[in-house]
C-alpha cells in the first residue's frame, strides 16, 4: 500500500535577499523535514483517531519548525534594518515600548489614521504591554510620537513630483 504512494522532491535553488541603505543580507532557504511512522499493526488493525493524532502531531512539529526559520529571519532583518530594542536585561517598561514605536516607520491613510507595524515580544509579556499601553502617561506619549510622525510623512508627501512626459 505504502509502495503506492508518490514521493516528489522539489527544492527551490536560491535564498531571499535583503538590502536596507548600504547594509545586505542573503538567507538561504531552510529545509523543512518531518516523519510520520505507520507500524504494520497500525495499518492492519487500521484507527481513524490514530492516523489522525499522527497527521496533527506530524503539523504541530512543522509549524514549529516554520515558526522558528520564520522568526530567525525576522530577527535577522530588523537587526539590518536597525528596528530592534534591546532592553539590556531591564523589565518591560513604557520607555522601551515607545522607543519600538520610534524606531518603526508607519504609514498614514488619507484620514491620517496611522497604520503601525506588527511588534514580536515574548508571549509571557504580552498582558504586561497591554498594561503598560492602557495607562494615560503611556497614552499622552504614544499620541505626542505619533502627532510628530504624522507631520513628518505629510511633510513627506508634501515633496513628491509627479513625472509628466513631453509630447
Amino acid at each position: 500500500m505504502l509502495g503506492q504512494v508518490r514521493t516528489m522532491k522539489k527544492l527551490h535553488p536560491g535564498g531571499i535577499h535583503y538590502s536596507h541603505g548600504d547594509k545586505e543580507l542573503t538567507s538561504d532557504l531552510k529545509r523543512i523535514e518531518s516523519t510520520i511512522e505507520l507500524k504494520k499493526n497500525e495499518i492492519l488493525n487500521f484507527s481513524l483517531n490514530l492516523f489522525c493524532e499522527k497527521i496533527y502531531n506530524l503539523t504541530k512539529q512543522r509549524i514549529t519548525q516554520m515558526e522558528e526559520i520564520l522568526f530567525n529571519v525576522i530577527k535577522d532583518v530588523t537587526h539590518l534594518a536597525g528596528n530592534v530594542v534591546d532592553a539590556k536585561g531591564k523589565p518591560l517598561s513604557a520607555e522601551l515600548l515607545l522607543e519600538m514605536v520610534e524606531k518603526v516607520e508607519i504609514t498614514f491613510d488619507a484620514d491620517g489614521n496611522y497604520h503601525i507595524p506588527s511588534f514580536a515580544i515574548p508571549p509571557q509579556l504580552t498582558q504586561q504591554a497591554n498594561e503598560i499601553q492602557s495607562t494615560i502617561e503611556f497614552q499622552n506619549k504614544f499620541n505626542e510620537i505619533m502627532d510628530r510622525k504624522r507631520k513628518e510623512y505629510n511633510a513627506k508627501k508634501r515633496i513628491r513630483r509627479l513625472s509628466y512626459i513631453d509630447n
